[in-house]
């Protein structure tokens, strides 16, 4: 995930692959990670992790809220009814050199496969993988 991304946010409440934000140029991922596993997915040689600011921690309420409201997820309901604890499994993840400024991000539509849908745009956005209809895997909220 996040390989390529050039700027905005992104909210993950789902597992991550190996070498997560490769290539990551801009922006910024808030990465919810309980069973601590994130530090040894990055390649920290490109991006860096840290602790939530309270700017941070206010704009990953906002958008974890949104995205509950938005889908009635059930694990967004869940982080957000325990959102202290909840901030504890949160990092922030940017990258080490970042877009040069006045380069604008782009953005596209695209589909993933099986039961995966991606819809990347200016606005907010969700990317949701599921194995059943009422319970996403992952799901991302960019905005």
């Amino acid at each position: 995930g996040c390989e390529g991304m050039t700027g905005g946010t992104v909210v993950i409440l789902g597992s991550i692959g190996n070498n997560f934000a490769a290539g990551m140029t801009g922006g910024q991922a808030y990465v919810w990670d309980p069973n601590e596993q994130l530090e040894l997915l990055i390649n920290p040689r490109t991006v860096s992790t840290s602790a939530l600011t309270n700017e941070d921690i206010q704009k990953l309420k906002q958008l974890v809220s949104k995205f509950q409201s938005q889908t009635q997820s059930a694990l967004a309901k869940r982080l957000l009814s325990n959102w202290q604890h909840t901030l504890l499994s949160f990092r922030k993840v940017a990258p080490k050199q970042t877009q040069p400024a006045g380069q604008e991000p782009h953005f596209k539509r695209s589909s993933t496969g099986s039961n995966t849908d991606l819809l990347i745009g200016p606005a907010s956005i969700f990317v949701s993988k599921q194995t059943s209809p009422a319970i996403p895997a992952l799901s991302i909220c960019y905005d």
